[in-house]
């Protein structure tokens, strides 16, 4: 979920676009097309539903009628692809040397993120390496408790801290910064003499 929210098309655009353009395109193009596939068949199930098309409940009609949803929702999506595939070549996709374009830049923050996940992964997978986090419950159940099983959890419990300390930090400033600059977002209205 957090990995949905906080990476988006552009993102593995960025990540990918140099090293592999063609997969890291069609990610974006299919990760563009689930969303607005999902929808769709939410649409055509409704339509169904409101044409009559499921209110005989037995398994061979219900079966039937998914069988003429998915032939309606895949001739959809084909037709999408189509279009978008033509309006590609109509930009000129393909016809030429590529160029990168990116609206997403690695700012200092980032950077500093990336190496502290780098960082804590490396020092997660080094101390479950060496045994630490270990439980065995049969035929009785023993914890290990010591040094390297504490470091182990505080290290992945920060971990899964680190998107929500950034949340709650960008939370923090926002309301911080909106009181001091309020006259900048609603200037006061001057009175008429």
């Amino acid at each position: 979920s957090i990995y949905s929210h906080l990476v988006d098309g552009e993102k593995i655009l960025w990540l990918l676009g140099a090293v592999l353009p063609q997969a890291a395109l069609l990610f974006s193009v299919a990760m563009r097309y689930l969303p607005a596939l999902q929808r769709r068949y939410q649409q055509l199930h409704r339509l169904h539903t409101c044409m009559g098309l499921y209110r005989q409940d037995t398994f061979l009609h219900r079966l039937k009628g998914s069988f003429q949803l998915l032939s309606v929702l895949l001739g959809s999506a084909l037709e999408d692809a189509v279009q978008t595939a033509y309006a590609m070549r109509a930009r000129g996709y393909g016809s030429g040397k590529r160029t990168r374009m990116s609206l997403y830049r690695m700012r200092k923050r980032e950077w500093t993120q990336l190496c502290c996940i780098l960082l804590l992964t490396v020092c997660i997978g080094i101390l479950l390496h060496r045994g630490a986090m270990q439980a065995q419950f049969y035929p009785r159940m023993v914890f290990q408790v010591g040094a390297r099983e504490l470091a182990t959890a505080a290290g992945f419990g920060l971990l899964l801290l680190l998107p929500g300390l950034e949340e709650g930090g960008a939370w923090i400033r926002w309301h911080l910064w909106k009181p001091q600059h309020s006259a900048l977002l609603m200037p006061e209205r001057q009175s008429r003499r």
